[in-house]
């Protein structure tokens, strides 16, 4: 695999190299380079690391006389005790970033799966307590009206966590009825809690909550009945 990207210890450099001349610094880095791409060796030949290190004929002898005590040449190659451990480090930390991120994989896996067993355990415990008819997989809710319904079974499909799921069960027991795109329901926890915790489902099922109230002023309560009896009429 290419090594796209050279670690470069300047601190290290600097002090192996406090003699050379700008020329020869330049010549350095291309060939430590070189040695970098082509993963840490290559042909001893002379004629060809003049022109990986853009020498000219002329002063390639002397930069080369300078530079040639920092390579290790052996059995027709060259190489660099630096870039060779680097190399090697860099191998290593790529093999264990790879292992993790298996590791890893597996176990986000696995918790997703748990997550998912749990959420389906906890759904079907919680379905297992609704009124009869609240869970009929063919939208027969007592409560509501054909598209109502429909769009419950919608707002379930839309779930995509196990707790929002179970917040849609807990919703199911607080549905009184259905009204104008609207989810009619029986207390202020269903209306807060429920609907915030739920907010990102209903937006994408394109329903909403209501507080079940009466719809029409015969059907409020008599004046003297919320004054404890007391008809000041």
């Amino acid at each position: 695999m290419a090594n796209a990207f050279m670690p470069f210890y300047t601190g290290d450099y600097l002090r192996k190299t406090r003699r050379l001349k700008a020329p020869e610094h330049g010549a350095y880095i291309l060939l430590l380079i070189a040695l970098w791409d082509e993963g840490g060796a290559l042909p001893y030949d002379e004629s060809e690391l003049r022109e990986i290190a853009r020498c000219s004929t002329r002063t390639w002898p002397k930069i080369w006389a300078k530079l040639k005590p920092f390579f290790i040449i052996s059995e027709g190659q060259i190489s660099h005790q630096k870039v060779t451990d680097t190399l090697a480090d860099v191998s290593e930390k790529r093999r264990s970033y790879v292992a993790r991120g298996k590791k890893g994989g597996t176990n986000s896996a696995k918790k997703r799966k748990e997550n998912k067993d749990a959420a389906e355990a906890q759904l079907q415990q919680s379905s297992s307590n609704q009124p009869k008819g609240l869970d009929n997989p063919k939208g027969l809710y007592p409560t509501l009206p054909p598209d109502g319904a429909l769009a419950l079974e919608e707002l379930r499909a839309a779930a995509g966590t196990g707790h929002e799921l179970s917040d849609i069960e807990k919703l199911v027991t607080c549905i009184t009825g259905w009204r104008d795109g609207a989810f009619l329901v029986n207390g202020q926890y269903a209306l807060e809690k429920l609907g915030q915790s739920l907010r990102p489902v209903l937006l994408k099922a394109g329903v909403r909550l209501e507080l079940d109230r009466p719809s029409t002023p015969a059907q409020q309560p008599e004046l003297k009945a919320i004054r404890g009896g007391k008809d000041n009429g």
